[in-house]
């Protein structure tokens, strides 16, 4: 043991001599307070008794100054760059925030799922005079007066085409219901278009129905009737859809009604007409929910698309806050744009139709703060997502159908997400980002070639470090469920 004690006493002594064992660990990041700034370094060691390192120095600006630095340790840390002598006060490790990587979803403003289709699915059964009349290129005046004295109704089968996003989540999904137009006499759920619209929506994340209904009306049947059995049939379809929620993934607070013509106008009333405001010359169609009435489930309709429809009655607005978006020409003479009776260029239409409040009545009276209007001043045309051949009578779609396809899609995303994560930089060298946080559950940060300063609500600062490949990503969850991932710079 003797003969050990010099030489460990040797060892005692030349470790007190190492300075170079600083106390600071190789490739650590590390928080540093000096005399004049703060900042973040790292080190390696160079030789026995050497280190050097780089200091970034926070000098309030969105990248750092940089500084190659050698490190004295003793009773002081004293950092060399140059000629300048930097006293280090404080130091610690820096520890980057808790990052939780979600899932991007979509917003439902881009079309990316694969979709499939499901036909003719059976909703429930009522009595009337037809379902579908497909589209032949006939005037409607021809195909009233082919039917003009029509008495016999029988128990029709009422069905529905659903598509559905493959997006191989558990996320419960908004519910679209397409409703074809024709008058309430002609029309199936399969014309031009509404496959399109279809597909485009639950390639975005809905759950869309495109769905046919009791059509038909003559002199012994006024339209009255014909419009409030549309209606019945619709809210059944959307009640067994609900009833069925769990097989489909609908959620049924996010339910959103679009429809062309009479479509529009069925659209309007399943989200705003109640029992107590039916026709007179319909009561004895009974209730709304006299079509599947065991099926008991509830709803509500966040927004409406409407195009080129109108409602009957503008008291009927007043009943809830739903959403409407309305796209309408100021020239057309099939249904009014402000109010008229419908059919302006069919002689006796005062006898057959009441006058009817169209999409700038409704917007009017609505508000803004719940519509949006997109008017086009093309006289005479009444369809405006189709133009129709003068010689073959067949009808394609146009540049407008595109038009009102994205348009639809940006207010119901903005309806069922009024903020959605957008982080702003709104100076190029600020170290601060702001987004709105309203509609935020969670939300976590990512800083790579720098480092996260601070984070509140509403707003985070970072500062990157020279020569590195700076990013900052953010990644959380929506209050309605939706997840997002982005990649802010």
């Amino acid at each position: 043991m003797r003969r050990l004690l010099p030489f460990i006493l040797l060892l005692l002594f030349l470790a007190s001599c190492d300075r170079s064992q600083a106390p600071f660990t190789p490739g650590v990041l590390y928080k540093v307070t000096t005399e004049d700034s703060e900042g973040f370094a790292t080190f390696t060691k160079s030789g026995w008794k050497s280190w050097k390192g780089t200091l970034y120095e926070d000098t309030g600006v969105l990248y750092a100054s940089k500084k190659d630095v050698k490190l004295k340790a003793g009773k002081d840390i004293t950092l060399e760059s140059g000629d300048e002598k930097i006293t280090v006060l404080s130091y610690a490790p820096y520890e980057a925030p808790l990052f939780q990587e979600f899932p991007k979803t979509w917003e439902y403003t881009d079309s990316v799922y694969a979709v499939k289709e499901i036909d003719d699915i059976k909703y429930g059964q009522a009595r009337g005079f037809w379902t579908s009349y497909p589209d032949t290129g006939e005037s409607f005046v021809a195909i009233y007066m082919s039917k003009l004295f029509e008495k016999d109704q029988k128990d029709l089968d009422l069905k529905l085409d659903l598509y559905l996003p493959e997006d191989n989540g558990s996320a419960t999904r908004p519910l679209l219901v397409l409703i074809h137009g024709g008058a309430f006499y002609n029309g199936d759920k399969k014309d031009p278009g509404y496959q399109e619209w279809a597909r485009y929506f639950a390639g975005t994340g809905y759950v869309v129905a495109s769905v046919n209904y009791r059509l038909g009306f003559s002199l012994f049947f006024p339209t009255e009737r014909a419009g409030f059995r549309a209606v019945q049939d619709v809210n059944a379809a959307i009640r067994y859809l609900v009833h069925h929620k769990n097989k489909y993934l609908i959620d049924p607070k996010r339910v959103f009604v679009a429809g062309t013509s009479a479509g529009g106008i069925t659209a309007l009333n399943l989200a705003f007409l109640t029992d107590d405001d039916r026709p007179e010359k319909a009561k004895k169609d009974g209730l709304i929910t006299d079509v599947n009435p065991t099926l008991t489930d509830h709803f509500s309709i966040r927004a409406v698309g409407n195009m080129w429809g109108a409602v009957n009655d503008v008291k009927i607005l007043s009943n809830n806050r739903t959403h409407v978006v309305s796209f309408h020409s100021s020239g057309d003479p099939i249904v009014p744009f402000a109010s008229d009776h419908p059919f302006t260029k069919v002689i006796g239409n005062e006898i057959m139709f009441p006058v009817m409040y169209g999409s700038k009545y409704i917007t009017e009276t609505v508000g803004t703060s719940r519509t949006k209007l997109y008017a086009y001043d093309l006289p005479g045309i009444h369809n405006l997502h189709v133009d129709r051949d003068k010689h073959t009578g067949k009808e394609t779609l146009n540049g407008r159908f595109f038009e009102i396809e994205r348009g639809m899609r940006d207010f119901f995303s903005a309806v069922m997400l009024p903020h959605p994560f957008r982080p702003a930089h709104q100076e190029e060298n600020s170290q601060t980002f702001t987004y709105d946080k309203n509609d935020i559950a969670s939300i976590y940060w990512k800083v790579d070639g720098g480092v996260l300063l601070s984070q509140d609500d509403g707003s985070v600062r970072v500062l990157f470090f020279p020569g590195t490949e700076p990013s900052l990503t953010a990644s959380g969850t929506y209050k309605s469920g939706l997840t997002f991932y982005k990649e802010c710079f």
